[in-house]
This record gives C-alpha cells, sequence and structure tokens, in this order.
C-alpha cells in the first residue's frame, strides 16, 4: 500500500521535500499547496502527476 502526502509549503526547504518524498519506493505526493502562484506554475514543470493548488482546503 502507498503511503499518499499532501504538502502545504513549498518554499526554500519545501522543493527539497516534495523531490524526497517523490522519490521514496511506496510513496506519492498527488497534491501541493504554496501560497506563492509563480513558485506553483515552476515546479508544475518539473514535478508531473502532482496537482498543485493555492487552496489548503483541496489537501484537508
Amino acid at each position: 500500500m502507498a503511503v499518499k502526502i499532501g504538502q502545504i509549503g513549498i518554499g526554500a526547504w519545501g522543493k527539497n521535500l516534495l523531490r524526497t518524498f517523490s522519490s521514496l519506493p511506496g510513496v506519492s505526493v498527488p497534491i501541493a499547496c504554496d501560497g506563492d502562484a509563480a513558485q506553483l506554475s515552476k515546479l508544475a514543470t518539473s514535478f508531473k502527476g502532482v496537482e498543485f493548488t493555492s487552496d489548503p482546503e483541496k489537501i484537508i
């Protein structure tokens, strides 16, 4: 069974956590959230299959 992580906050450390979580066997990150729209757009090109949103309610 895979562990699914919804990540809130993708700042300086958040990018590293997202990359690390995504690379772990048995772990998926289907959704991530941040208030910085430019950051979300930038990361969307690097992390295919992850939904990026500015609404934390979508994760909860």
